[in-house]
């Protein structure tokens, strides 16, 4: 009897799996990833202002995710803003009725984006004017939390006269009433013209809310010597409790001093 039961079974485990299989090809196929391209990247073009191309775009079913490969951003000029090898969107379809996509998160890895100051200003105000709209055709997308693994940063502010570069950043972004950010960035390189070059690595725990700034918790390391520090900054104001170890010879490869003999400076602020 119970063999039986088994036998008759057996058609619909092939009847799945089989049809498992098709739609696994089907969802990462050429049609789609042709369909979904017309359907998304106009989307983002018109939210950031810039052209973007993507080699292949699919569906996975388990667990439900879009992943875009080989996309690329370039700006007015033609110049590459953002090259990222993978883009996964992970899709809660909830709201599909109510013409609203949740993504409950969108993980970018190892993208290489190469932007300054204006471009950002750009950018922003673009994503802005996109996100204030109303039209009755568009899907309303929604993001829960934005991951970065490995990344390498560029960026210029000419007014400022500040080139800088990371090497490698990861970090997360949750976005709700209160958006916590945390980063960690090795390998940062800042040049800025009358200053010296500053090397170091960074790490830092925040919370944005109605307009504060929360620093839960920043460390920065170069050469050796360390500045920690956690604090607020409100309405132009900046409240902060600060911890610098600092050892000379530190100083003395960053302001170029050949003085001899070494220390260390401990010193608490707020």
């Amino acid at each position: 009897m119970e063999n039986a039961k088994r036998i008759r079974r057996v058609p619909y485990i092939i009847a799945f799996l089989v049809l498992a299989g098709i739609a696994f090809f089907v969802l990462r196929g050429p049609h789609v990833s042709n369909a979904l391209k017309k359907l998304i990247l106009p989307e983002l073009e018109t939210a950031s202002g810039q052209s973007i191309i993507a080699q292949k775009i699919y569906i996975n079913l388990y667990p439900l995710f879009i992943e875009a490969k080989g996309l690329k951003a370039f700006n007015e000029k033609g110049e590459k803003v953002l090259v990222a090898n993978r883009v996964k969107a992970y899709v809660g379809l909830s709201g599909l009725l109510q013409k609203q996509i949740l993504i409950r998160r969108l993980v970018i890895a190892d993208p290489e984006i190469t932007s300054d100051r204006r471009e950002v200003e750009k950018i922003i105000e673009n994503i802005k004017i996109y996100a204030a709209r109303e039209t009755d055709s568009a899907l309303k997308v929604s993001v829960l939390a934005v991951e970065v693994k490995k990344g390498r940063v560029s960026f210029k502010d000419e007014d400022a006269k500040i080139d800088s570069a990371i090497a490698n950043l990861s970090g997360e972004i949750l976005l709700g009433d209160s958006h916590r950010i945390r980063v960690s960035a090795d390998g940062i390189q800042v040049k800025q013209e009358g200053w010296p070059d500053i090397t170091g690595d960074a790490d830092a725990n925040l919370t944005v809310h109605e307009g504060t700034i929360t620093v839960n918790k920043l460390v920065l390391k170069s050469l050796g010597s360390e500045l920690s520090g956690k604090g607020e900054y409100k309405d132009g104001s900046a409240d902060f409790k600060t911890d610098l170890r600092l050892l000379l010879m530190s100083a003395k490869k960053m302001f170029g001093l050949a003085t001899s003999g070494d220390g260390k400076i401990q010193a608490s602020g707020a």
